[in-house]
């Protein structure tokens, strides 16, 4: 978002919108962000990879860990530290 803190905020906010309303549904419908783990940004894959380490926590690890090797500064950052704390149970996925 190139810096534009508040516009990603709101965005952030309707993302964590969406993502629970589709935990709330029958069947936990989160695995329909799947298809966004071949999405041309980054950061759509990132989140949708963390979005849905509790539903598909094999694939979403192996994105996270494609994303921490690319060496996208922001992004692969914060899909390390994703990682590191998924490994030592920091953060457990809901």
């Amino acid at each position: 978002m190139e810096g534009d803190t508040t516009k990603y905020n709101r965005l952030f906010r309707k993302m964590r919108a969406v993502a629970e309303e589709l935990k709330q549904r029958p069947g936990d419908q989160r695995r329909a962000l799947h298809r966004l783990y071949a999405f041309d940004n980054m950061q759509v894959r990132l989140m949708a990879a963390k979005t849905t380490l509790a539903i598909a926590p094999i694939d979403a690890r192996i994105l996270l860990r494609e994303i921490a090797d690319a060496k996208w500064l922001v992004q692969s950052l914060d899909a390390g530290m994703c990682l590191w704390n998924l490994e030592r149970g920091v953060f457990v996925p809901n």
